[in-house]
């Protein structure tokens, strides 16, 4: 999983994100294919699993390596979100959310149920000892669950899916238990 990190900049913010494709045989990153609408080279859909992966990861052999990748890509995570508790999903080469594919556009999806499963395991896992990094996870992590909050009080699923919803609650169980 590793080879497949790669450092970027989101607005000002340094980031981690994980490349969406890796074309064989030397599993290079490289951009979508244009099949895919050329949706970008990262996602927070794809972050914030990998963060969990690495947050487990770390949890189960106290490698600190682990732990910086899983903060690193919660940083990403967090920078995609906007103010409201939504997300955008994708970024281009040069850290340029996109703003219009249908599977980025800002709202309360799948991408943002993976981004609060994610947060919620990093307030049980924390990725760092400095307060205020946590905190400001913490504080988005809060915002997308007013969020979600709104959705099912309304009778309806994270993106009209169970599995999204489902995803969103592993999340708010981790938080339960930090």
């Amino acid at each position: 999983m590793r080879h497949l990190l790669l450092d970027q900049t989101v607005g000002s913010i340094p980031v981690r994100v994980v490349a969406l494709y890796a074309n064989a045989p030397r599993y290079l990153p490289s951009g979508s294919p244009r099949r895919d609408g050329l949706e970008g080279i990262a996602s927070v859909d794809d972050a914030a699993r990998a963060a969990v992966l690495f947050l487990r990861a770390f949890e189960q052999g106290g490698d600190t390596r682990d732990r910086e990748a899983a903060r690193d890509l919660l940083q990403f995570v967090v920078s995609m979100e906007q103010g409201d508790g939504e997300f955008l999903n994708f970024v281009d080469t040069i850290g340029r959310p996109n703003r219009t594919a249908a599977s980025s556009v800002k709202g309360m999806s799948y991408w943002a149920a993976r981004g609060i499963w994610a947060l919620g395991e990093a307030q049980r896992v924390p990725v760092s000892d400095n307060e205020q990094e946590r905190t400001a996870l913490r504080t988005v992590l809060e915002r997308a669950i007013a969020r979600m909050r709104r959705d099912i009080e309304a009778g309806r699923l994270i993106g009209g899916s169970a599995t999204a919803t489902s995803e969103a609650l592993l999340g708010l169980l981790a938080w339960q238990r930090a």
